[in-house]
This record gives structure tokens, sequence and C-alpha cells, in this order.
């Protein structure tokens, strides 16, 4: 079978990579955050950390996470063990996080993830930063976002 997927952008930087307009009657409204997530994750390995699916494709040796809050904490969690090996720290610029560590004492090995200030990240031992950082809260989300949506015109694709 062909792979069919690619994180190449089509068309100009104007035009939408996805559109994906939120009702609370879509199907991802009835998924749970995690499972999103999961999925999300799954993806993210199979396409940028696994040199074995397309070897003609670069691959991340390591990577950070930016966003040292939920978001980044459950996707690092989610992460399988040989990829969280390659997590070099988190990034934040909260500076109650800044300067912190990061341990998940429910995974083994047992690992500290500094969590930097972007400023200080070294840009020469890199390869990648994944963003797991909310736009809005919870609340804006489901009230406002919808409102907007409803409002605004259709995407054409």
């Amino acid at each position: 079978a062909q792979r069919t997927d690619c994180l190449a952008r089509v068309g100009g930087l104007g035009d939408p990579l996805l559109c994906y307009r939120y009702l609370s009657t879509s199907g991802s409204w009835r998924s749970s955050r995690k499972k999103l997530l999961g999925i999300r994750v799954k993806a993210f390995e199979e396409r940028v950390l696994d040199p074995s699916v397309n070897a003609d494709a670069p691959y991340w040796e390591t990577f950070a996470i930016w966003g040292a809050g939920r978001d980044g904490k459950n996707f690092y969690s989610m992460l399988t063990p040989a990829n969280r090996e390659k997590v070099t720290c988190m990034i934040d610029i909260d500076p109650r996080r800044v300067d912190q560590v990061y341990v998940n004492g429910t995974l083994k090995p047992l690992r500290k993830i500094p969590i930097v200030h972007f400023r200080d990240v070294d840009k020469e031992d890199l390869h990648g930063v994944v963003v797991c950082v909310a736009r809005r809260s919870a609340a804006d989300r489901k009230g406002q976002q919808e409102r907007e949506n409803r409002a605004a015109p259709a995407c054409n694709p």
C-alpha cells in the first residue's frame, strides 16, 4: 500500500493546511481530549521520529516540547519510552515553571526534564520543537469559538 499522508504544505502560505470547523455536535467533541492526543502522538512518532517509515524523509533525533503545562506533560507521557529519551527539554515562558524540572514518577525509566526559557534553548543540540500550548481557555473555546465558526464563511479547499 502506498502512503498518502504527508507533511508538506501545498499551495501558498495563505492557503490553510486543514480547515476544521468546531461545533459541539462534531465527532471530535464527543471524543476525549486524551484519546485525540494519543492519535496525534502516534502519528507524530510515525511521521517525524521513526526513520524506518520513510527512509528519504528527515527525522528528529532529539526535540523539545514547547509548553510545560498540562498539554506538554500529557504529550510527553504518551510518547513511547524510546521517543521520550529524545526529549531534551521543555520550553516555557512562565517564570513559575522556568528553571524547574519535570519528573513523571509513573513513567519508567524515571527522567528529569529541564524546563527552560526559549531564549536559553541550545539550538545547536536541537532538531525540532513540538508546540503543545492551548490557544484559549476551555470556556472560551466552547462558547466563543462555536459562535465565530457558525458565522464564518465556508472553507473552499
